[in-house]
């Protein structure tokens, strides 16, 4: 029954771990979507500022969509340094759980051993 309770501890642990894991990544989803979003604004207005739309120099418009590229790429290496952290922090739990499961599956086998041996192999012969 302990090794029961370990088990469902133990798979419990890697949902958790999961689930966690998943949350983390829709995050940095919707922040580089977003940045990218924000880099398509940014590059459309120094496009139109190019295109005569609004008055401005040309090499304004070309260092602000440098600059809000530059911004994105930063926000996406920051999301990605985030999701390998949170990443290695599940691998922990991962594997705790397998070695929550390895010992459970051990004390069973010790189990049904030493049950094997007091009962000298009764219920084996019998088959």
């Amino acid at each position: 029954m302990a090794s029961r309770d370990q088990s469902n501890k133990a798979g419990e642990a890697k949902g958790q771990a999961q689930e966690k894991t998943g949350q983390m990544m829709e995050g940095l989803r919707n922040n580089a979507e977003a940045a990218k979003n924000q880099v398509f604004e940014t590059a459309q207005a120094g496009k139109d500022t190019l295109l005569g739309t609004t008055p401005a120099p040309k090499e304004k418009s070309l260092e602000t969509t440098q600059a809000a590229k530059d911004k994105a790429s930063d926000g996406i290496r920051i999301g990605g340094d985030r999701a390998q952290e949170t990443k290695e922090h599940s691998g922990g739990y991962m594997n705790a759980a397998n070695n929550k499961i390895s010992e459970s599956v051990q004390s069973t086998r010790d189990t049904a051993q030493v049950g094997s041996e007091k009962t000298g192999g009764i219920v084996s012969r019998n088959s």
